[in-house]
């Protein structure tokens, strides 16, 4: 939009030393152009919300499906029945709203989850895993890995509370 702009802009500045008549009829023909160019681009962005929204809405099951369900197991062709989309528009509209893959999107949820158990609880690694979707251990790591780039001990010992009141009376 900006290089659009500018030679409009160019000429205002440019007609200020121009007569009163032609400096007038010069801004007022810049003006019209810029607004032109801003309200098509208005125009364009309302219309690119407006397809957001309705493709947001079209998603919007499956997300949820995630976000309350994600320690179940969810394949894409449920997420898409969910929709009422086919697989492959289900995908594509899919990772046009998130910027992810359904899987991703699940995955990154259910490590979210499990690294908030890791900080919140003493459970033990299987029971997080087990409980954030992840009924595969060493696929659990992996991931953690990945996306943490440290395992989930490592993550645990580096997040959990240490200050931890302790029992010893006032120092002397």
């Amino acid at each position: 939009m900006n290089r659009k702009l500018t030679p409009y802009l160019l000429e205002l500045i440019e007609n200020q030393f121009r007569s009163y008549t032609d400096f007038q009829m010069g801004v007022i023909g810049c003006l019209f152009l810029i607004f032109q160019i801003l309200i098509r681009y208005a125009v364009e962005a309302d219309r690119n919300a407006d397809e957001y929204r309705m493709d947001f809405s079209k998603v919007k099951p499956a997300i949820d499906a995630v976000i309350n369900h994600y320690e179940q197991k969810i394949s894409i062709t449920t997420a898409a029945e969910k929709c009422c989309l086919s697989e492959s528009h289900f995908m594509k509209i899919f990772k046009k709203i998130t910027g992810k893959s359904f899987n991703e999107f699940l995955i990154e949820h259910r490590l979210n989850m499990a690294s908030q158990m890791l900080k919140d609880t003493d459970d033990r690694l299987i029971d997080i895993a087990n409980s954030s979707g992840f009924y595969n251990q060493s696929y659990f790591t992996r991931m953690f890995i990945r996306y943490y780039a440290m395992t989930p001990s490592e993550y645990r010992k580096l997040h959990q509370n240490t200050t931890a009141p302790t029992d010893a009376g006032p120092a002397e």
